[in-house]
Parts: structure tokens; C-alpha cells; sequence
């Protein structure tokens, strides 16, 4: 009789974590894959930038897709700045956890030191949008 009870404690065990196996499966997949928009906007231009304005954006959707407006420009000075950070921001992972803001936006400059090179520092504002793409 013990070992029936023992048989079927295991079982039940056994079930358990294969369910509970499945959840996280579930749940890491769902992460892995939903993807927020971000909006990267001008937020400040210290001395002279030849690609941005104060105001100025770009959207990444799905996580790596650029998107542009009509005829706009992009630096590469900031895609080097943004691109440690893009990836985590479109999944979900907050600014502040980062220590890039707060937990909605995010805030990361240019390369170019603007002092010593005649060009522009530009402080970039990064949004996450609400709404998952996937």
C-alpha cells in the first residue's frame, strides 16, 4: 500500500513539473517574442549637429526595424549610442532597471564630444510604446 501511495506521489510530482516546465516555456517564448515600439526623438542639441534637430525622430518596430520619416537622415555617431540598449528596451525591460531614466523613457547621447570636435552632442529621448507589436 505504501508504495502505491508513493507511486502516485511521484506521479503527481512529475505532472507538476512537466506543467510547470510547459508554463515557462510558454512565458519565456512570450517575452522573447512580443516586442514594444520605441520612438527615439531629439530631445537636446548641444553646439552644432549636421544630422538633427531638437524634435527629430525615428521609430524601431519589432525590435529591429528602422523607420524612418520622408527624406530624414541618420547618424551613425547615434546608432552606436542606442544600439547597446535597443534590444532590451523593445522587450519590455524598463529604462530605470537599465539606468537610463525612468520607467518609461530613456535618455542616451551621441558619441561626439562636442566641446573638442566643433560638432553636436545630441541627448536622445527613447519612448516605449504601450502596445506590443507581436
Amino acid at each position: 500500500m505504501k508504495a502505491v501511495k508513493s507511486l502516485r506521489a511521484k506521479s503527481r510530482e512529475s505532472k507538476n513539473h512537466e506543467q510547470e516546465v510547459h508554463l515557462n516555456k510558454l512565458l519565456f517564448s512570450s517575452i522573447i517574442m512580443s516586442t514594444f515600439k520605441l520612438e527615439i526623438r531629439v530631445k537636446e542639441v548641444k553646439g552644432h549637429c549636421p544630422v538633427y534637430d531638437e524634435g527629430d525622430f525615428f521609430l524601431i518596430e519589432e525590435g529591429y526595424k528602422l523607420i524612418l520619416s520622408s527624406n530624414r537622415l541618420i547618424c551613425m555617431h547615434s546608432l552606436a549610442s542606442i544600439m547597446p540598449y535597443y534590444v532590451a528596451l523593445s522587450r519590455g525591460v524598463s529604462p530605470r532597471s537599465l539606468g537610463l531614466g525612468d520607467e518609461e523613457k530613456a535618455y542616451v547621447q551621441c558619441l561626439d564630444p562636442h566641446d573638442y570636435t566643433g560638432g553636436g552632442t545630441v541627448t536622445f529621448e527613447i519612448r516605449i510604446s504601450k502596445n506590443k507589436l507581436a
